[in-house]
């Protein structure tokens, strides 16, 4: 590929972003990165230091979404400036940068999508704008990238268009040579986790406390890090068998946390549109490290945890449901999913670079 690709992204702590650039890296292809930072997160997941990063400065808060939005489009237009007369080919995560290369790059782009962010927004007039424009930047795109089929099913009702690929969010080849275990679990204390972004303080954190309140027995772990860290290191403070863990280094650090822990916890807020279309990774790290996951109703994830039998699906909204959930749960039914998840073909659970790839070289 004799293109130069220039990542553009509006934060650059996500392990699926750095994941994403390095698999360019590593086959070879001439990069550079722009990002922008984000005061949301303490940063720990880095590129390494021979992947040249052009720092744009720092994002504020997702909650300011219209004025980093203004600000995403000033700081790329001087990006685009100094390729023009280059040939380069953007490759921009989520829309607001997308946005950008669409409007003032004219050069060729690579649209990935793993959040439609905006299907949350209250106003449905400007949802509907977005939606609109969001359809233009991927049916003008080189390639859009697709994380969950649930996005394209929303975008797209009725037909796809011809250059997009369905790529989900699976676990880092970096475990390719990693030996995989089938951990059963024995006695009946069961350590409920959740490991990532640390959200949802009307679903994870209430699935939390109500393991802090009426089960002794059992323990709730945090690992991750956001905005939210205070509530989770309260929660902790409160119960003695809920534990705050903070950042972690990901892929690096995933084999011990999972070797910690029986149950992920991958309740998401379905109160709004993005969470019950997302396919989250969640679902390949309960997969691949043989772990039962539990989430939330009426989803695409519920229809994939249905899919593989990897887990189960509750309503975790109501304090009663979660605590009959809990009840309810039985060791070796546990097992069970734990050995059927053991058994699912590891390479069908990672991340495969260069499916995407060739899939790119088809269309230049």
């Amino acid at each position: 590929m004799k293109n130069k690709l220039v990542f553009v992204a509006g934060t650059l702590g996500l392990p699926r972003i750095i994941k994403r650039i390095r698999s360019f890296y590593d086959a070879g292809y001439d990069i550079i990165v722009y990002a922008f930072d984000r005061s949301t997160f303490q940063n720990i997941n880095l590129l390494p230091p021979e992947i040249e990063v052009i720092r744009l400065g720092e994002m504020e808060d997702q909650h300011n979404y219209i004025k980093n939005f203004f600000r995403n489009q000033v700081e790329l237009i001087k990006v685009f400036k100094k390729y023009r007369n280059e040939d380069v080919i953007y490759y921009a995560f989520s829309f607001v940068p997308a946005s950008a290369v669409w409007l003032f790059s004219r050069k060729k782009y690579i649209y990935e999508i793993s959040d439609l962010l905006y299907t949350n927004f209250s106003n449905c007039i400007i949802r509907d704008i977005i939606t609109r424009v969001d359809k233009k930047i991927v049916c003008n795109a080189l390639l859009t990238v697709f994380t969950s089929q649930g996005f394209i099913d929303y975008l797209f009702p009725r037909k796809s268009p011809p250059r997009v690929f369905l790529h989900p969010n699976k676990l880092s080849s970096y475990f390719k040579d990693l030996e995989r275990s089938c951990n059963k679990i024995e006695g009946g204390s069961l350590r409920f986790a959740f490991v990532g972004y640390l959200r949802y303080p009307n679903t994870i954190f209430r699935f939390a406390k109500i393991i802090g309140e009426y089960f002794p027995q059992h323990q709730f772990l945090f690992y991750g890090d956001s905005t939210y860290r205070n509530m989770a290191i309260e929660l902790s403070e409160t119960y003695s068998n809920i534990q705050y863990y903070g950042k972690f280094k990901n892929p690096e650090e995933l084999p011990q946390i999972y070797k910690n822990i029986d149950i992920n916890v991958a309740c998401y807020d379905t109160s709004t549109q993005n969470e019950r279309i997302a396919e989250p990774n969640k679902l390949y790290e309960s997969l691949f490290f043989s772990k039962p996951l539990v989430v939330s109703e009426n989803t695409f994830l519920a229809s994939r945890v249905k899919e593989y039998g990897c887990g189960y699906v509750i309503n975790p909204f109501d304090d009663q449901s979660i605590i009959d959930f809990v009840k309810s749960l039985k060791v070796a039914d546990l097992n069970e999913i734990i050995y059927k998840e053991y058994q699912l073909n590891t390479s069908s659970l990672l991340d495969n670079p260069l499916d995407l790839m060739n899939k790119i070289h088809t269309l230049k």
